[in-house]
């Protein structure tokens, strides 16, 4: 049984805590895949992704935190030295506010080499996230010495700081630069903060390369609207195929916007078995509007499960506040008066089974 949810937005506690926090430490990604299992304190507290592992990682506002903490304790009882831990660690324990322990973690992380730590460390110096005087300089300092290593968070975090001049003088090239790195090193959150930079003008970015960040953005899942608006329309094969990428990432819009292609044979063959059993995925994802109006058409007229039909067109009708939806499920009732006792039960949820 799988449940898909819409992908929301990540916050943090600010705009450079959140970028490395919902990063989820992913170039640790290559030090894990070393190991047969991830450790518990690596699944609790966050890596992204580990597709090898079927684990897709905590985002921050899904970290449990608490669990976290407990899993990252144990771990470093058994292994005092482990940098990464610590990290980790520290990570959960700013989820619960506990910045004295969390900032005592990142140094001693950091002193050892982590960049994970010291992305984190430098983003506590910049927000002033512990009792010490803010010192943006300095934080700026820790985000350029992880970023030289290669660490993506925290080049796309030294990258948002040149746009702003926060800790670095201001200098929107080199912050478009180093996003942009990031995203390129397979970093996807990077891509979406690039995308986002550039439609709402605060870098300039060349063509090619904001085609590339918005199609990394849409196939991770994250949001398809920069491709979208950056993308050959006409090209339905290509968007397709992302479309497909993004579906299976969890993102409902795109389930919803690949059954539409196989029901019209854009760029993918006529497949209508195929197209309810998405516009089912993103009705139950949350698409109330136009994919349960869609999946709920198909049941009924085509005889599949006329009950379940008409349940999804009246949650298109209420939930998504679908006119012609309304309209229909009108019609079926003066048709056969006999489905309007499904009124009393308009919002029952119904259960999917995935493969």
């Amino acid at each position: 049984m799988h449940k898909f949810r819409k992908k929301d937005i990540c916050f943090g506690l600010s705009a450079l805590i959140g970028v490395f926090l919902s990063g989820c430490l992913e170039s640790q990604v290559d030090k894990v895949a070393q190991k047969e299992v991830l450790d518990p304190c690596t699944k609790e507290a966050g890596v992204l992704p580990q597709p090898e592992y079927g684990f897709k990682g905590v985002r921050f506002e899904e970290l449990y935190s608490q669990r976290a903490v407990d899993a990252c304790r144990q771990r470093l009882a058994e292994h005092p030295d482990d940098a990464t831990a610590k990290a980790l660690l520290a990570r959960a324990l700013t989820k619960q506010k506990k910045y004295d322990e969390a900032s005592a973690l990142l140094e001693s992380s950091c002193d050892a080499g982590d960049d994970a730590g010291c992305t984190l460390l430098g983003n506590y110096y910049i927000d002033g996230l512990k009792k010490r005087t803010i010192d943006r300089k300095h934080g700026a300092e820790l985000l350029e010495q992880s970023c030289s290593h290669g660490y993506a968070p925290a080049c796309l975090n030294l990258g948002k700081i040149y746009l702003n001049g926060n800790g670095v003088d201001k200098d929107p090239v080199e912050g478009e630069r180093l996003i942009y790195k990031a995203c390129e090193n397979g970093y996807t959150v990077a891509c979406r903060h690039y995308s986002n930079a550039a439609r709402f003008q605060q870098l300039k970015a060349e063509e090619d390369r904001l085609l590339f960040a918005a199609k990394k953005t849409c196939e991770a899942g994250l949001d398809c609207t920069y491709w979208r608006i950056t993308a050959k329309q006409e090209d339905n094969v290509t968007n397709a195929e992302i479309a497909e990428k993004a579906c299976q990432n969890g993102l409902a819009d795109a389930c919803e916007e690949l059954a539409n292609y196989h029901m019209e044979g854009r760029g993918v063959k006529v497949d209508k078995e195929k197209s309810l059993a998405l516009y089912k995925k993103a009705c139950e994802a949350g698409r109330a509007r136009f994919a349960c109006w869609h999946a709920g058409l198909i049941l009924y007229h085509d005889d599949i499960d006329k009950q379940e039909g008409v349940r999804l067109i009246d949650r298109a009708c209420r939930r998504g506040e679908n006119k012609f939806a309304c309209g229909d499920l009108d019609a079926i009732y003066q048709a056969e008066p006999s489905s309007a006792s499904q009124k009393n039960n308009p919002d029952e949820l119904i259960t999917i089974e995935l493969p």
